[in-house]
């Protein structure tokens, strides 16, 4: 028993002594050293790995090394192996992060440097760093219970944005300035908790860059701001958030981020006070405001938009689903309408309007019919009573059939109304809306006559061509027996019984 007893003391003692040798004299620094270097080598084939110094003993710790000869990093202090509590400084330098990126399993681009103290054991323990990400001014402070986030205190001043998109490798859709401010008094997910402030100031967008990627046309810079804050509850991130830009001013109350299915339900409130400044996106000219409000869902990669507005005396309300949009315009003015896309004052009416588009396409339907419409005094009108004697403006079109399709900004539409005295067919018209330009045939019908004509050119002032003839031959059988006795007075009954026949019929086929 006693030769056991001995047996097993020495064992421990060469155990201990090997421990101690491996790795807290100097020979077993360089010994952990060279396998840690190794270690990540292998693994890391793509990088440098190189520890300049690594001193381990049982009260304190230096740790000093490269990577690719250009990143440093160094940890430092009292390190109490047999009760776990460390009281470290650390800075760590990366100059560049692209070279990481199998490393951190992400692409990051630039620079990245933080320093600062971890103090604490097992059981409880604290970082507080500061970094200067995005050359912002950023401190941090981290709570940790059995090596557990409990609390995480964050403060971020001055980022600029297109340095930290640049960062997280995307492209630089703006610049500007980004503030976050965040105290979260418990990660724990199912304990989450806190409040995250986000402000955005001086942001201008990168119309070079939005332009190659999302395909648009911008030429003005559009300045924008916002403020946001965002309270964590359990599962749930809700933010209530204000946009001012120089397109549009957007307001959320409640937006809901579920973590669990990354699912979104928010609402929102767009103010644009200034139509004009769309047109770089839509590519048509506007005047007036707008005001929508509705609902924004998203699950599953599936996104849906629901709003309502209320429109040049109507009310405008859609649906998006993904890339389908549908929309119902009822007792929308016509004439306010043909005033905010800087048309001519033609026609006025209420409208019963449904449009079906695909947004990515760019293609859909309108369809539908006006209410209630007349004619107002316009070039048309004026010919029309120059040549028929009748005064359109007068009639009352009960329902007025259109049915258009809409590829990109060309509307191909065909018309139908009718009145007591008059029916309109437009079977064949173009509309333009990127270059204002309009082409159309329209069929008119006035009790028993019939013309046609043909609007071309601008939409703001089309050339009218005016097909008279059976016009004037209707308004010839109209007035014959008055004509004839006028030729025969005129021409003192040289004409003869018939004469006068032969000269009117000779005279409409010249039409």
């Amino acid at each position: 028993m006693n030769k056991l007893f001995l047996g097993l003391t020495i064992l421990i003692i060469f155990t201990i002594a090997a421990v101690y040798t491996i790795l807290f004299t100097k020979t077993g620094n360089s010994y952990v050293a060279s396998y840690i270097e190794n270690k990540v080598n292998n693994e890391q084939n793509d990088i440098k790995f190189k520890i300049n110094d690594f001193t381990l003993t049982f009260s304190t710790i230096n740790f000093n090394a490269t990577i690719n000869d250009n990143s440093n990093i160094d940890i430092s202090g009292d390190l109490a192996l047999f009760t776990t509590r460390v009281n470290l400084n650390y800075d760590i330098k990366i100059k560049e992060l692209a070279e990481l990126e199998r490393l951190l399993k992400q692409k990051l681009n630039g620079s990245f440097s933080t320093s600062g103290t971890i103090i604490g054991d097992s059981k409880f323990s604290e970082i507080k760093g500061i970094s200067s990400l995005a050359q912002s001014q950023t401190t941090y402070d981290l709570v940790f219970e059995d090596f557990e986030a409990k609390k995480i205190n964050f403060d971020m001043s001055n980022a600029k944005i297109d340095k930290l998109l640049y960062i997280l490798n995307q492209p630089i859709y703006a610049d500007g300035i980004l503030n976050i401010n965040g105290n979260i008094e418990d990660a724990r997910p199912e304990n989450l908790s806190g409040i995250v402030k986000t402000q955005i100031k001086n942001g201008t967008t990168n119309n070079k860059v939005i332009n190659t990627v999302f395909s648009q046309n911008l030429k003005k810079e559009i300045i924008f701001k916002s403020d946001s804050t965002t309270t964590l509850s359990s599962n749930k991130a809700i933010t209530n958030s204000r946009t001012s830009s120089t397109l549009a001013n957007i307001d959320i109350k409640n937006a809901v981020f579920t973590f669990d299915d990354a699912a979104i339900d928010s609402d929102y409130l767009v103010n644009i006070i200034d139509l004009s400044n769309l047109y770089d996106l839509t590519s048509t000219k506007m005047r007036g405001s707008i005001l929508l409000k509705g609902n924004v869902k998203s699950k599953n990669k599936s996104l849906e938009v629901s709003g309502n507005s209320k429109l040049l005396g109507g009310v405008l309300d859609f649906n998006l689903k993904n890339n389908d949009l549908h929309a119902n315009i009822k007792d929308i003015q016509i004439k306010e309408l043909t005033n905010m896309l800087y048309y001519p004052n033609v026609f006025d009416s209420t409208s019963a309007l449904t449009l079906d588009y695909d947004i990515l396409l760019k293609k859909g339907k309108l369809k539908g019919n006006l209410v209630k419409g007349h004619f107002l005094p316009n070039d048309f009108s004026s010919l029309l009573n120059q040549f028929a004697k009748f005064d359109i403006t007068k009639e009352v079109y009960k329902t007025v059939d259109i049915n258009t399709d809409i590829n990109k900004l060309i509307l191909s539409s065909n018309v139908r109304m009718k009145s007591k005295n008059t029916q309109i067919d437009i079977s064949r018209s173009i509309l333009d809306l990127e270059k204002s330009l309009v082409d159309a045939d329209v069929i008119t019908k006035i009790k028993n006559s019939q013309f046609a004509v043909n609007l071309k050119g601008k939409t703001t002032s089309p050339k009218i061509t005016f097909d008279s003839k059976n016009l004037i031959s209707n308004q010839i059988d109209k007035n014959k027996e008055k004509i004839k006795e006028k030729l025969n007075k005129v021409l003192k009954g040289k004409l003869g019984e018939n004469g006068a026949d032969e000269v009117l019929k000779n005279f409409k086929s010249l039409f």
